[in-house]
């Protein structure tokens, strides 16, 4: 899969220290590796930033820590912001992943105010594959970035992540 991706030009989405490795050991760059790894390491943070993966930020803590190692590689770290908490009719989606949606624009800004972070992305994790809540999100984000874009910050992209929820187990035990 990795090799094809890379073959392809698209880029990986890569979930710890080692699946980082291992997509740079099969030829692919790090400008084409995304890590949204949930509580990210010093060690998986220091190799993305080395070698320019972008890192998809789920807290506070992390955005600290992101900070400090680039400041310490002085070198800048491409990131993105994982969001949640969109709106729909029906529900708010919520995932255990990222930020609140209305702390998006202080965030954003204190991000792209930040000499060692590059703010690329944003992200949402979303628990369902139904393409209206999906839409939402993605007009969400988009309503967002153009209120930052008169700030002069530009996102340069939106990822629609998430996963389908499954039982692997044929019965409740």
């Amino acid at each position: 899969f990795v090799k094809a991706a890379g073959h392809a030009r698209i880029g990986v989405d890569t979930a710890s220290a080692n699946e980082v490795k291992e997509t740079l050991e099969l030829g692919l760059k790090g400008s084409d590796i995304v890590v949204t790894a949930v509580g990210k390491t010093e060690s998986l943070v220091e190799l993305s930033i080395k070698e320019g993966c972008l890192l998809v930020i789920d807290n506070l803590d992390e955005l600290a820590l992101i900070e400090k190692v680039a400041a310490r590689l002085g070198k800048t770290a491409r990131c993105g912001l994982r969001l949640s908490g969109f709106k729909t009719e029906e529900r708010i989606i919520r995932s255990r992943f990222g930020f609140p949606i209305e702390d998006a624009s202080t965030l954003a800004r204190q991000v792209a105010s930040s000499p060692d972070l590059s703010l690329e992305v944003f992200h949402a994790h979303i628990d369902k594959y139904s393409p209206r809540e999906r839409a939402m999100a993605a007009f969400a984000m988009i309503d967002l970035i153009k209120t930052l874009k008169a700030d002069k910050i530009e996102i340069k992209s939106i990822d629609l992540g998430g996963g389908i929820l499954i039982s692997y187990l044929e019965e409740e035990r």
